[in-house]
This record gives structure tokens, C-alpha cells and sequence, in this order.
């Protein structure tokens, strides 16, 4: 008789205290994989808390496939009042994505997956955005000051200087989000995981690796109808929320033209 084929999963949980290390397998299949690795995760961080609570926590994964290829992904997530569930959902997001993609089976050889916990809330609200000036021309440097409250920590203002496209014009929109949110208006039960330029397994990776983190407070513009990325600035903590700010396109006059020309 055949035995079934699995796949090595090592966990590695810890705190500022404790590590512990736990080595499963799980049963190699794609639709069912994603799900397997998100029970163990809960069972595990359930059964070393002891308790059903809030936190936050760090995930790092390391992907190896069959063909040597290797993938690392990064994310957060916090929650008040059930941290192992919101872990495990993250935790099987990579996996969830390999196993529904259309290119190519992924052919996994084995998965590391580090958790970092604490039963702190890391995390820090997006309250305002402010600029200097609303009325801009093409390719100009805006200043723009961005409001956070750290939960229960002192407010901090942070400075960012945001080149802007060349090809602007008109009225148009400037986002300050939350690396988490990119997909809030989307209807998650029929939205794929990855972007319409994404056209092959390789660009998937490349994809999955560079995706953006609950951390990261992202900056874009809106053109045409599309976001359009400008920053990701990274922080301690968890961003949480999104702000939007109208500005004005100045039209360049013919001298100004023939100067940037």
C-alpha cells in the first residue's frame, strides 16, 4: 500500500521568555494543507498561553520547494481578545495562496514557521494626515505629517517627504493606510490573491515575498482609478486605519516645462 505523502512543518514559538520548537507533518495536499497548519498553530499557541487572550505576534515563514527554490515571508497581526486564532488565519495565508494558484503546482518540501508573541497590544492608530500645501505640480516633493496613537503610549508626528509622479493632473487622491488594509474593499470570497500583473509562478513569489506588512504605514496615489505606490515606511508597532487627502495638479506653464525638460 501507497503511504500518504506528508509534508515537515517546524514551529518555532516564542516570547521574551521562552522558546519552544515543535516538528510536525501534515498531509501533503494542497486543499487541505493551508487549514492543517492553521489548527496546529492554534492548538499549539492555545495549549502555551493556557489562555484564550489578546497580543500580538510576528510571523516568519521559510517556503522550501522540491526545485530549490526558497521563499520567506514576513506579516503581523494583533487581536484583544483571541491572538492564536488571528496567528493561525495568518499563518496559513502563504500556504492558502501556493495551493489555489493557477500556475503551477507548488511541490512543497518543507515549511519553518517562527512566531514571536507577546500579550501586548503593539499596535498604533493612523489619526490624521496633514500636508503643507494642497495645490502641487508634477514631480514635486510634498511634505506630509502623519498623526499615530500608539495604544497607550504618547502621540508621535511623523515627517514624510513624497516625491510625487510626473505625469499628474487635476484633482486627485493621496492614501495613508495600513500595509493590512489593501484589500478592505474588495469581496474577499471571490478576489484573488494576487494582482493582475502577476502572469507566472516565479511572479507569484516575488509577489508573496514583497507583500506588504500589518507594520508598514503605505503611501499612494491614485491615477487613473489605481492605487499607485509611493512609500512603505515601517515601525515598531502595528499601523492600524486609513486617511485620504485631496490634492490640486498645478498645470506647468511652457517655461516651467522647457525647465524640467
Amino acid at each position: 500500500d501507497r503511504k500518504p505523502d506528508l509534508l515537515p512543518i517546524n514551529i518555532s514559538l516564542n516570547n521574551t521568555r521562552t522558546t519552544i520548537i515543535k516538528k510536525v507533518e501534515i498531509v501533503k495536499e494542497d486543499l487541505l494543507y493551508p487549514k492543517l497548519l492553521q489548527v496546529t498553530v492554534q492548538q499549539l499557541l492555545d495549549e502555551i498561553r493556557n489562555k484564550v487572550g489578546g497580543g500580538t505576534s510576528e510571523l516568519a515563514w521559510e517556503i522550501l520547494f522540491q526545485t530549490g527554490d526558497r521563499l520567506t515571508v514576513l506579516q503581523q497581526t494583533s487581536n484583544r481578545d483571541d491572538l492564536a486564532l488571528a496567528t493561525a488565519q495568518i499563518a496559513a495565508e502563504p500556504l492558502q495562496t501556493l495551493s489555489i494558484n493557477p500556475f503551477q503546482t507548488p511541490d512543497l518540501k518543507q515549511v519553518n514557521l517562527n512566531i514571536r508573541y507577546e500579550n501586548n497590544l503593539r499596535t498604533a492608530k493612523l489619526v490624521s494626515v496633514d500636508t503643507t500645501t494642497k495645490n502641487v505640480a508634477p514631480g514635486e516633493m510634498l511634505v506630509a505629517y502623519v498623526r499615530l496613537q500608539p495604544f497607550r503610549d504618547q502621540a508621535l508626528v511623523e515627517e514624510f517627504l513624497i516625491e510625487l509622479p510626473q505625469d499628474l493632473e487635476g484633482e486627485t487622491t493621496l492614501v495613508f493606510r495600513s500595509g493590512q488594509y489593501k484589500d478592505l474593499d474588495q469581496d474577499k470570497d471571490n478576489h484573488e490573491p494576487w494582482d493582475e500583473d502577476i502572469l507566472s509562478f516565479g511572479d507569484l513569489l516575488v509577489a508573496l515575498r514583497d507583500k506588504q506588512q500589518a507594520s508598514e504605514l503605505v503611501i499612494e496615489i491614485i491615477i487613473d482609478e489605481k492605487p499607485r505606490l509611493l512609500q512603505r515606511q515601517t515601525f515598531p508597532f502595528l499601523i492600524q486605519g486609513q486617511e485620504t487627502i485631496e490634492i490640486e495638479i498645478q498645470e506647468l506653464t511652457q517655461d516651467e516645462t522647457e525647465e524640467e525638460e
